[in-house]
């Protein structure tokens, strides 16, 4: 067991935890902070904790990959049209516990570390398919004890380590990065297997949608078309071909 990584949540914090839980969802965001993407998973139970009984406790998927609807929802470029364009992709999610979990105040933590996520397209765009990746080194999911709701977060503004990477974004200097998932329908109900401070989170499955957010917003690596190749590609051939010779008469005169 790491008791290091245990002690980051003492039991002083859990007043602080069940103060955040109950203001965080009625709370707007940062004004520079900027969801880029999110996701839908369309059926209940997607997702699963499982407690072992050891360190190899974790997070994953009933069904992997799991097939989830992943937005854009950002205006930048990505070949599959306007934001929140529904796109089919297939998830893979995995996080490992990261020293036990605590109760208190009426609030239940439990910290992780390795998680990964990764949605990959099922039609690729140029031959394109990672619509996103994300690796980060610490997290914690979090909700009222007992509840049927809880939360996974990711947030280097709370010191964690969350890196992005995709085809069709680039992230150059994130101030900061987070991503959210939002558990519903906990079954069990959300709690620890045993006692606040040594034990893990009890085994569970949940349906779960995302966010993923940054500061300041990703960039397209998808180039916009120029308005002779777009009016050529809608068929406007005619008119296209008039601009190539205007451009050509200017060049040559």
């Amino acid at each position: 067991m790491n008791t290091n990584n245990a002690l980051r949540y003492p039991i002083h914090l859990l007043a602080f935890a069940a103060t955040l839980l109950a203001t965080a969802w009625a709370t707007p965001a940062a004004a520079e902070m900027v969801t880029f993407a999110s996701f839908t998973a369309p059926t209940t139970e997607s997702f699963r904790f499982v407690n072992n009984g050891s360190a190899t406790s974790g997070f994953s998927l009933s069904n992997s990959p799991a097939n989830v609807t992943f937005n854009f929802s950002q205006g930048q470029p990505n070949g599959y049209g306007p934001s929140n364009t529904p796109i089919a992709s297939r998830l893979s999610f995995s996080a490992l516990v990261s020293g036990f979990g605590f109760e208190g105040s009426g609030v239940t933590i439990q910290t992780l570390q390795n998680i990964s996520i990764s949605f990959i397209a099922v039609n690729p765009v140029d031959g394109k398919t990672n619509l996103l990746s994300v690796s980060g080194a610490t997290g914690r999911v979090l909700g009222i004890t007992g509840g049927g709701t809880f939360s996974l977060s990711v947030d280097t503004g709370l010191g964690d380590t969350l890196n992005y990477s995709s085809d069709f974004l680039l992230f150059p200097n994130s101030a900061e990065r987070e991503l959210t998932i939002g558990f519903t329908g906990s079954q069990p109900s959300f709690r620890l297997a045993g006692a606040s401070g040594s034990s893990y989170l009890r085994s569970l499955s949940a349906g779960g949608n995302g966010n993923f957010a940054a500061d300041p917003r990703p960039n397209s690596t998808i180039v916009p078309e120029t308005t002779s190749a777009v009016l050529m590609a809608s068929g406007s051939m005619l008119l296209g071909l008039a601009l190539l010779r205007r451009l050509k008469y200017s060049v040559a005169h």
